[in-house]
């Protein structure tokens, strides 16, 4: 018998498959997940502006030195925007395919 159907484990736990308020939940996961890519986003911004202020020697931009594209900076913004929105479109009362394996005390 697999553990999905309710059968204790030797631990003595078992594994629900359902748990009220997991919508909760995933809300909650979706936007700490978004709050610590924003926070990433800002150290770098900050690198970004501290050292560009300061300018070492003139070091900022050293001659045969090219920035990178732009358009990595945007992709790298917009992945996790875009799959917020996409988790949030496709969401229903249920957990729309994500499988809750909460282990509980029996």
């Amino acid at each position: 018998m697999s553990m999905s159907e309710g059968q204790a484990s030797p631990t003595g736990l078992t594994v629900v498959d359902h748990v009220a308020g997991g919508e909760a939940t995933l809300a909650l996961n979706s936007r700490m997940m978004l709050a610590a890519n924003t926070t990433l986003q800002l150290t770098f911004l900050f690198a970004f502006l501290y050292l560009r202020a300061n300018n070492f020697g003139g070091m900022w931009h050293p001659s045969g030195v090219s920035a990178p594209p732009e358009v990595l900076a945007l992709v790298a913004l917009l992945v996790p925007v875009v799959t917020l929105l996409a988790s949030m479109l496709t969401s229903t009362d249920e957990f729309s395919g994500f499988s809750a394996m909460v282990i509980s005390p029996e």
